[in-house]
């Protein structure tokens, strides 16, 4: 059963006093770059783990990738263990090759396509950046951000119109809260307070929030 609208009741800000508590960092956009360093923290070893619970792509599924769930049917989850994985098999000399984690997730950037995370610069990137980024050193396993992101198929932003964005990214924001409501459960307490950028539009409809992907994120910040 999955939690009901009261689960996602957002929080105020904490008084100046409060310690920063728990919340969820959620980006639903083009080209994360999941493996940046501004997306990692070092351990007690000097070892840089990344800081992400989860990173849905949703695009085709890449050979030998993570599972799918607990939401999805289609794309691939990545999932810390899988991050992790993946970043110690691309360090070499205390270097992690953030070029070499992409490839043994089976992401392909050949050919005249959109790129997506291939470019030298991707905008889900920057915006998770703003969003949560920090520097491996600054960073902890205690850090208040839990990153959880969602990267749209390519072929969603590749239609500048807009037109196939809605149900990919109310699968997005849905996936984020449902993850916020996990790892609240697992912790013991409600649902963690949960933060999403959706940096993304149509050119068709009303602009005035009655349309169909206005309206379902109005539900989701209630």
């Amino acid at each position: 059963l999955w939690p009901d609208k009261r689960s996602f009741k957002l929080h105020g800000p904490p008084a100046p006093s409060v310690k920063a508590p728990l919340v969820v960092v959620g980006v639903v956009d083009d080209a994360i770059g999941f493996a940046h360093q501004r997306f990692r923290y070092r351990d007690a070893g000097g070892v840089e783990r990344t800081r992400f619970h989860a990173f849905w792509i949703q695009g085709k599924r890449p050979p030998g990738a993570g599972l799918p769930g607990p939401l999805p049917s289609y794309g691939t989850v990545l999932w810390r263990s899988d991050i992790n994985t993946l970043l110690g098999q691309s360090t070499l000399a205390g270097t992690i090759d953030e070029d070499r984690v992409y490839a043994l997730a089976g992401q392909d950037f050949s050919g005249d396509a959109h790129k997506n995370r291939g470019r030298r610069a991707g905008h889900g990137t920057h915006v998770l950046d703003i969003a949560a980024g920090e520097e491996p050193a600054d960073a902890t396993a205690a850090t208040p951000a839990i990153i959880a992101a969602v990267e749209l198929p390519v072929a969603v932003t590749a239609d500048t119109s807009g037109a196939q964005l809605t149900s990919y990214a109310l699968d997005g924001i849905f996936w984020i809260a449902v993850q916020a409501y996990l790892m609240g459960k697992a912790r013991g307490t409600s649902a963690l307070p949960c933060v999403v950028n959706l940096s993304y539009g149509t050119l068709s409809g009303p602009h005035d929030g009655s349309d169909l992907l206005a309206r379902a994120i109005d539900f989701f910040i209630w």
